[in-house]
């Protein structure tokens, strides 16, 4: 269930890098399945969090033709914990 919760994360953040859907829906993702995870992974719930209201800040706060570039570069962290995540539960 898990792997599967971040597989679909991976999915929107690809969808996301390549402008196929935008900061909300991202944002929206990043709720639902930060919500969804088991309270053992704690510190991956955390980062989701973290990256939500990053976006957040993204959204309000920069003019719109540099959201999408800050975005993808907050994105990017999370996509690397998150590769990281499922290969540590493949061992």
């Amino acid at each position: 269930m898990t792997n599967r919760l971040l597989a679909d994360a991976l999915n929107t953040i690809a969808l996301f890098e390549r402008a196929e859907v935008e900061i909300a829906e991202m944002q929206r993702t990043l709720v639902a399945i930060g919500g969804a995870l088991d309270s053992t992974y704690g510190s991956l719930i955390r980062e989701f969090r973290q990256a939500e209201a990053d976006l957040e800040e993204i959204r309000f706060g920069m003019l719109c033709d540099e959201q999408r570039p800050a975005a993808i570069l907050r994105v990017d962290k999370l996509k690397e914990l998150i590769l990281a995540e499922m290969a540590e539960n493949l061992d």
